[in-house]
């Protein structure tokens, strides 16, 4: 699929962020998802959720 404006347009996107990640600005997170217009999730893990927040990340995609 080629990506264009209109196409990922009108993907629903979500963005998953860690209020505890140290990369990642919490304030940097919320500008990013915004951007991409994507629904926010917040987890209280760090930058890597999948490590720090296992069954909160397994919710929060199960829900999706």
């Amino acid at each position: 699929m080629r990506v264009t404006g209109s196409r990922f347009g009108s993907l629903p996107k979500t963005y998953i962020g860690s209020r505890n990640d140290r990369a990642v600005p919490w304030q940097l997170q919320h500008e990013m998802s915004a951007r991409a217009e994507a629904h926010f999730i917040e987890l209280d893990g760090d930058h890597s959720p999948f490590m720090s927040a296992t069954d909160d990340l397994v919710a929060a995609l199960a829900a999706l």
